[in-house]
This record gives structure tokens, C-alpha cells and sequence, in this order.
């Protein structure tokens, strides 16, 4: 009897994916993620090389809150393992925030565990940043930048202010 209702579960329920048995046999994260100011309202947030058993975790997600309301945080939708990034946006510039990576693990019956990464803080720029994203602040990277008093091809000079 015992037999056909675990056959019958095991039918029935939808396999987790990646859930790893043992004890201690969960995702976690070496350190907490990166954060990079993108634009004046978004940052970027990455743990690319900081997951460990990767291989446990069914999806990402990425948590974030102002540090003055940790009850009103947000959360992004559920992100592929293959996905070491998220962009948040909507952020209010020069606040401080907090950023969570979480590797989530479906244990089926078991329910899902939620392995949080060490929090993150950062406090958001109240200027507009100086570096487009993926780029440094080379010449050689963002052609667009000279510095002051730089000549164009015209020869006039480039102010760096805008007005």
C-alpha cells in the first residue's frame, strides 16, 4: 500500500530540478554581490564566481530595499542559472540600499529554501554616473570622453560641463 502512494506522489508531483539531498547539500555564496551605479535611479547587481554548489539551485532572484525600510523590499522575478546579473531600477538617488543575490532551491513536497548571500550596501549617487556601463573611465574604452580641454577635429576645445 505504502508502495502505490509513493508511486502516485512521485506521478503526481512536479520534480524539482536541481535539489541536491544531504545535509548541507544547499547553494550559498561565497561573499556578497557586486553593485555598480548604471544610472542615476538603477544599479547593477552581480555574483558571477560567488555561488557555491551552483548545481543545487533551481533559479536567482535578487532582493533589495531601502536600508531606512527593510520591510518594503522588492524582489525580481525568478532568474536562470545562467544569469549572474540583474539590473534594479527605480531607486531614488543618494539613499542607501541594501542587495541580496538568493540561490532558490525547489525541494518539491519539501517546499523551496531561499539561500540569502551575505547583504550588499550601497548608497546610490546623487549625481548622474560618469561611466556608461560595461565601460571604464579610459579614453581608450568610452571614445566620447576627453578630457578638459581636449581638441575636437574642428580644433574648437570640449568643455566637460554641460549647461
Amino acid at each position: 500500500m505504502l508502495n502505490i502512494i509513493v508511486t502516485l506522489l512521485a506521478a503526481t508531483l512536479q520534480p524539482a530540478q536541481a535539489y541536491c539531498a544531504g545535509i548541507g547539500a544547499n547553494p550559498g555564496f561565497k561573499d556578497a554581490p557586486l553593485v555598480q551605479q548604471v544610472t542615476l535611479t538603477s544599479v547593477k547587481v552581480s555574483w558571477h564566481g560567488l555561488v557555491t554548489r551552483a548545481e543545487c539551485a533551481d533559479q536567482f532572484i535578487v532582493k533589495s530595499w531601502n536600508r531606512r525600510n527593510p520591510n518594503d523590499y522588492k524582489m525580481s522575478d525568478l532568474l536562470p542559472l545562467n544569469q549572474f546579473s540583474y539590473i534594479v531600477t527605480d531607486l531614488v538617488p543618494n539613499q542607501d540600499y541594501v542587495f541580496q543575490a538568493v540561490a532558490r532551491e525547489d525541494k518539491g513536497i519539501l517546499g523551496k529554501d531561499w539561500n540569502k548571500s551575505p547583504k550588499a550596501y550601497f548608497r546610490t549617487n546623487k549625481n548622474s554616473p560618469t561611466v556608461a556601463p560595461g565601460l571604464s573611465a579610459s579614453s581608450h574604452a568610452n571614445p566620447s570622453y576627453r578630457s578638459p580641454g581636449q581638441i575636437t577635429q574642428n580644433k574648437k576645445p570640449v568643455s566637460v560641463f554641460m549647461l
